[in-house]
């Protein structure tokens, strides 16, 4: 992920349509997460590690942290369909994953 799409997950701008959106829909969630203060600073900074290093993770750590942005995810939509849909891009990459 370039750095210009890390500080755009930052700002919370709009998901783009890259390869790897399912990647920066993450990393905006972590970001919304510790401004926040759901999420300290030093985890986010784990995660964050952990995240941009995704595909080299073991399977387990993958569908762990789908599955913890898509329960946020959830947690913070209501009627936004932008973050519907943004889910929906998770949960199929989840279901891919098998």
């Amino acid at each position: 992920m370039t750095e210009e799409l890390e500080k755009r997950a930052w700002k919370g701008e709009p998901t783009p349509d890259t390869p790897d959106k399912w990647k920066y829909i993450m990393l905006r969630e972590l970001y919304q997460l510790n401004k926040v203060g759901e999420l300290p600073q030093d985890t986010a900074k784990q995660f964050k590690d952990i995240l941009l290093d995704l595909d080299n993770q073991p399977r387990g750590e993958q569908r762990a942290m789908l599955a913890y942005c898509i329960a946020n995810l959830y947690h913070r939509m209501g009627g936004d369909k932008a973050l519907q849909a943004d889910a929906w891009v998770l949960i199929e990459k989840g279901l891919a994953h098998g």
